[in-house]
This record gives structure tokens, sequence and C-alpha cells, in this order.
């Protein structure tokens, strides 16, 4: 349970009340899907597994794929990962932290401080106490055991995506790019004086190494230039044969210890695995493109993780799917929203599915299937019973989904190139949408016909919206214009511009109490405007980041934007005054979406994952206004308590309904609104 922390005082028709300061907030009340996928790794006993990407890294049980576990620490994407030869786990996140966690009791043990950007890749010395870190053009070398470290190596101006210790773990390879012929793209350091043994591999971008049979290094550039050296004289062995250009980058090797046999991971899907001591293929295959691969340790299989946000164990030899482990999802959100009985989220975005969640314990329920490019749009129709979303190539299209079974009850069809925007109308019996072929249509729900074109030549559609008495329908564009027109007849009624550029409309909604238009433009600017005159109503409202999406609450009291760069956030606002209410914080990469539930005492924000807020407390604030014969009190939410004391005890006051007048000749009383918690 929640208590308001408004407290008004009647005596004398005297109102007393306590100010909400904008407060920060980091942790949501609930957290749905795991981001999108980049990496996945098996811990040395088979017992564990490990995978990162844009919400973070997670522990799974891999014999049963079950996922056990958050590792909540980094608070942003982690691209990096690294099991020890005693199975302790290493994670690399875009915070700049490495972390060593205990698996069985998902503590963090240690963390090691020192990179100043994104972490790109860890490796362990061959005892495993010390390992290698690369980022921000640096490689250092830790101890594992006590977080010291050891040996910082710096390229400033240089790119650098690897480093591998030698076999002997006294030595250490750096793989650099290198765009002259007049440096080496690889060197091998000393790690006891520092200095350059010998550096090799001629010019070129060295994607990635790894060590084979003792002192042989196999690099890989472009895709089709894959070299075994020989570290001991910097000398070429032998180019391996097979890749070509259109396996894109190799992402990958695996090597088999004391072992000549090597495995390439290629970005199109294809697994291609050589004996370097004789340069013969012994296997090759391509399945799904893959963004990494790691062995089974133990096994002839392998790991891979995709694109399509799946883990999949593939046979080494074959490239046969023995298994695949679902839970990653869209690592950008740009549609989210509640069903209108708040049982049920609903978020789509980078991913083909559009998904459907249990509110209440932030389980999957179902997907919905749509384009392999993703949806602009995720929202449940008025009466629940659909889920509007916009499909690309070469449909161009939104569609209604059954939001039960998937199928497509309706597709419009019309617009020439992809949509940008699906609205419904408030409704719920027309549709509208924009796109870049310059024009916002609205459409018929029932019969799925186009009721109207409106066309801005020349611009690209990003946001609409349709009034609450259908009669006016708002379309902003790539131009910054915003223009509002007659549904009935076309008629462009009014134009909205500003004086300075702040970039494309993002958007566009009618307040459900005033009918003011909310307006949000690209580069962060927030203003609400008279849609009969286009005069502004207010425009103290400033976000700090570039701006993705605004939205009124149910009851117009209240504005929430999405915000990108760099304060990937969203902050709430009185949307009568301006002031800053609340802000969301802690997301791992830009926000792009928001929604408030049917009641506007939560909130969801779409970004690396999906987030639940409570601001029950906000939506229910105490206001009062003084009338001929009392105080009359008006909340949204909640449940009216009275004390003859500031600090209580409340009783609730009986069959009270907002608004309720408190007569002149009632005594003086303390009042406040009681809200459940979520």
């Amino acid at each position: 349970m929640k208590v308001l922390p408004f407290l008004i005082s009647l005596g004398v028709c005297l109102v007393f009340p306590v100010c909400l300061r904008a407060d920060v907030v980091t942790q949501p009340l609930r957290k749905f899907g795991l981001g999108d996928l980049q990496v996945a790794a098996v811990s040395p006993d088979g017992k564990w597994m490990a995978s990162g990407g844009s919400g973070g890294a997670f522990v799974w049980d891999y014999q049963t794929g079950t996922l056990l576990r958050r590792l909540e620490a980094h608070q942003t994407r982690v691209n990096a990962l690294r099991f020890s030869p005693s199975g302790m786990l290493l994670t690399g996140g875009g915070d700049a932290v490495i972390r060593a966690w205990d698996l069985e009791s998902g503590t963090e043990l240690r963390s090691f401080v020192g990179h100043i950007g994104q972490i790109f890749d860890l490796a362990f010395a061959p005892d495993g106490q010390s390992f290698v870190s690369v980022g921000d053009s640096t490689v250092r070398v830790w101890s594992f055991d006590t977080g010291e470290l050891l040996h910082t190596f710096s390229f400033p101006g240089e790119g650098i995506l690897q480093a591998r210790f030698g076999p002997d773990g006294r030595r250490l390879v750096t793989a650099h790019l290198v765009f002259t012929n007049l440096t080496d793209s690889v060197r091998l350091w000393d790690l006891t004086t520092k200095q350059v043994i010998r550096s090799f591999g001629g010019d070129g971008v060295v994607q990635r190494c790894e060590f084979v049979s003792g002192t042989h290094l196999i690099t890989a550039k472009r895709p089709q230039e894959v070299e075994v050296w020989d570290i001991e004289t910097g000398r070429l062995v032998r180019a391996l044969p097979g890749t070509t250009q259109s396996e894109v980058a190799i992402l990958g090797f695996l090597t088999e210890t004391n072992s000549f046999r090597v495995a390439a991971g290629c970005l199109n899907g294809r697994v291609i695995r050589w004996d370097t001591s004789t340069g013969q293929i012994l296997d090759d295959f391509t399945g799904e493109s893959i963004f990494s691969l790691a062995a089974v340790p133990g096994t002839e299989q392998i790991l891979t993780a995709h694109p399509d946000n799946l883990i999949r164990v593939k046979d080494a030899r074959t490239g046969l799917t023995l298994r695949t482990i679902p839970g990653h999802t869209a690592g950008v959100n740009l549609g989210v929203g509640f069903s209108p009985d708040r049982q049920f989220v609903v978020s789509g975005g980078n991913e083909a599915q559009t998904r459907v969640w249990n509110r209440t314990n932030a389980q999957q329920v179902r997907t919905l299937a749509g384009f392999a490019g993703g949806t602009q749009v995720a929202s449940f129709s008025p009466d629940g019973r659909r889920v509007l979303t916009t499909f690309g190539a070469p449909n161009y299209s939104a569609r209604l989904l059954n939001a039960e079974t998937g199928a497509i009850e309706r597709e419009f069809l019309g617009h020439s190139t992809w949509l940008s925007t699906a609205v419904f109308s408030p409704d719920g019996q027309r549709i509208a949408t924009g796109a870049q072929d310059g024009t916002a249509r609205l459409w018929d729900v029932l019969t799925g016909t186009q009721i109207r074109a409106f066309s801005s030549p020349g611009t690209w559609i990003t946001a609409v919206a349709v009034s609450f008495n259908g009669m006016m329908l708002a379309s902003g564009a790539s131009d910054g214009i915003v223009r509002l027109w007659n549904t009935a007849n076309g008629q462009l009624l009014r134009s909205i511009e500003l004086p300075f550029a702040a970039g494309a409309v993002r958007s566009l909604q009618f307040s459900p109490a005033s009918g003011e238009l909310l307006v949000g433009w690209d580069e962060g600017v927030l203003r609400t405007f008279d849609p009969a005159t286009g005069t502004v109503k207010l425009d103290s409202l400033v976000p700090v980041g570039f701006l993705h999406a605004a939205a009124f609450s149910p009851d117009g009291r209240l504005i929430l934007d999405a915000e990108g760069w760099p304060s990937f956030s969203a902050q709430l606002w009185d949307a009568r005054s301006g002031e800053q209410l609340r802000v969301f914080a802690g997301h791992a990469g830009e926000v792009y979406s928001v929604a408030f539930d049917p009641t506007g005492i939560s909130i969801l924000t779409g970004s690396d994952i999906v987030r639940l807020w409570s601001i029950a407390d906000i939506a229910a604030r105490l206001e009062s206004e003084r009338k001929p014969d009392g105080l009359e009190l008006r909340w949204p939410v909640g449940t009216l308590q009275q004390s003859d004391q500031a600090n209580g005890p409340w009783q609730e006051v009986i069959n009270a309904s907002s608004p309720q007048l408190i007569p002149l000749r009632e005594p003086a009383a303390f009042f406040r609104v009681r809200v459940d918690a979520e």
C-alpha cells in the first residue's frame, strides 16, 4: 500500500498542500524480456550458460535451458563475457566495468575498474590467474584473484578488437585495425618488459585471432583472408582456403587443446573447420546468421547466438540444430502498451515477433508473428481484442492481429513505402497511419478500407493522431511541421510550425481532458497547442535528450516523454503547470516508447527491454478548489481518507467519490488519498 504525500487541512476554507519534489528512480517494479542477444557461452563443466546483450547479462541452466537469474549490476549492454578455467564468469559492459560473478549464488565477487568505454573482449591466461580486456583503444591485464591492474597498453587513435595470451602466459598478442602499409596489424608483446617482440600480418583490419597448436596464431582480416602465422618468426605459415567476401565478417574462432583443428563462425551463418597443419577443410555448413559461437566443452557441439534472439546448440560437424533456447527479445522496443483490463502488456520493436506479457508476473503469454524487420508500433485496440502493428516490404501496411491467436484480422494496404507510425482513433473505429511516402491515411477498422489520404509532398509522415470527436487528424512530418486536417473533407485547417529548427515531429496526441494537442520534436522540444487556433498553451517542458515519444495520461493531467541520447530516460510532467515530477532512469539505451495504463497509476517504458513503473503516488494527488459553499476535493484514483490530526489515525470517508464537496460547516480536518500498490 502507498499513501499519497499530500495532506490538505480544511479550516475556514484554508488549504495547505504539501508540494511534491521531482525525483529520479532507477528501479522499475517489473521487467519484461531480456533484450537482444549478442553473445553466449557455456561453462567448462557444462553446467551453466551465460548470455549477454542489450538487457545485460544472464545465467542459465545449460542442461534445461532455464533462465536462472539476471546479473543486474551493469545496468547497460553486455557484449563481452568469458568463463574462467575454474568456471567463474567475467562480464564486460557499456558501463566500462568488468565484473566477476559466483554463479551458484549470483553474487558479484569483484569489479575491475579502469576502462573508460565499452568492453569489447575478454580472455583468460592459460592458468586462469589473470585475464586481458580490450576497450577504449587500450588493452589491460588484470589479476583475477586480487583485481589488481597489472599492465596497460594504450594505442591512441588506433582501433583494437582482440588480445590473447600466448600459450606460455608470458606473452600477449594484440590485433589492430591498421590502414597503412607502414605498420603491421598483429603485435607480439613481452609482458615483463612491455616491449614489442615482433609485429607481423601486414596492414588491414584484423577481425579475430586465436592460438592454435602451440605457437601458431590464426587471424582473420577480411573474410576471405584467414591466415596461420608462426609467432616465433612472424612468418606466414599458410592461408586457409574456402572463405569468400560473402561471409561478410568472421565473428570468432574455436580451437581445441593440442590440436591443429580450428573452426570459424561467420556473420552469414557459415561455419567452416580446417586442419591448420594441412589447410584441408574438414567441415563446412551454412545456417542462420550468427553473432557469436562458442564450444560446448566435452562434446562435438557448438553454441551459437543469432540475430533472431535465439540461442542454438548445433552439431559441430553437420550444423544440425539439436536444441533451441529462447528468451532474448527485442533490444529496441518501438511500441509498448497495456490492455484495457490491465492484465497484459504488449511490446514490439526490431524483431519479427510482437510479444504479449502477463502484467503481474512479467511472463510471456504469446508471440504474434510479423515482419522480419520488426514493427514501428504495438498497441491494443480499445476493446483489447486486437493488436496494431506495422509490416514492411513488400506490403507496407498496418495490421490488426487477433490478440489471442495472432491471426491477421485486417490489413490496411495503400502506402507505397515504409510506415513510420499507426494509431487507433480514441473510439477504436478508425486507424490513422503515416509513412515515408508523404501521406497520412485514415482507415475504417471494420472494413479495412481507406477513408481518406492527407498528403504532405516531399516529406515523411512521422506522427499522427485523431481528435476525440474524430473531426480532426493531426500529422507531423520530417519537415518539422504539424498539419491539422478536417477528416470529413480532407481540408487542411492549419499548420503549426516552430520559429526555429527542431527536427522532425516525433509525437502527437490530443488531450483526453482539454483537447489540447501535445507535440514533440526530435531535438527535444515538447509543447502543447490549442488545435483550434494553433496557439501555444504550454511551452515550459524541457526534455534533456532527443525526443522519441510523448503521451498524455488518461485524465490528461500528466505528460510522459521518451528520451534518447544523452539522458536515456523518461520524464513525467504536470500537463498544466509544466512542473517536472519524476525522472525514470536506469535504461541501458534510448527510450523509444512510453504508455500509461488505463487507470493512470502505472507506466511502461520501451528501451533495451520493457519496464513497468508505478506512479500511483503522483497520479492520485489530491486537488482542491474553493467553491461558494465549501471546498471541492478531486482525485482520479484511490480512496479518500480523513483525520483530525496531521499524522492520523486515518478513516475512510464513507461513500466518497471525486469530486467531493466538503461543506463550510464541517469542522477542520486533514485529508489524504490512499493508493493500493501495483
